[in-house]
């Protein structure tokens, strides 16, 4: 007797054979790893052989109810710009503790010459 899929279980393995018929379209050698995954060997830019995964999954949701795509995706939108403010920010107080550092240097460079000027005389 063969194995009844629910309807979203049947979509995952449409998709997934897609995602394969894809890669071997473009002539990529497809192993499949696992139940939802796959993987295929490639080049870096430095020659070095490495292997790629892919997963397709069909997420079932937690306990904040079902999983959303469109709520993910608006989250990761957040976190990124989350993470260019937090950048920036960090790029604008270096380059403050830069110019202070600078200040503090060349203050210091000024007192050591006008105490050299002193001891000299």
């Amino acid at each position: 007797m063969a194995k009844k899929f629910t309807p979203a279980e049947e979509k995952r393995q449409e998709y997934f054979k897609k995602v394969i018929n894809f890669l071997e379209q473009e002539g990529e050698e497809v192993l499949i790893v696992g139940t939802n995954e796959l993987a295929f060997p490639c080049v870096d830019k430095d020659g070095e052989g490495i292997f790629l995964t892919v997963k397709v999954i069909y997420p079932h949701g937690g306990k904040d109810g079902p999983y959303d795509g469109y709520d993910m995706r608006d989250a990761w939108d957040f976190k990124l710009k989350q993470d260019e403010e937090k950048a920036k920010a960090a790029a604008i107080k270096k380059q403050k503790k830069i110019e202070q550092d600078k200040k503090k240097r060349e203050m210091s460079a000024k007192i050591k010459a006008e105490m050299k000027k002193q001891t000299a005389k």
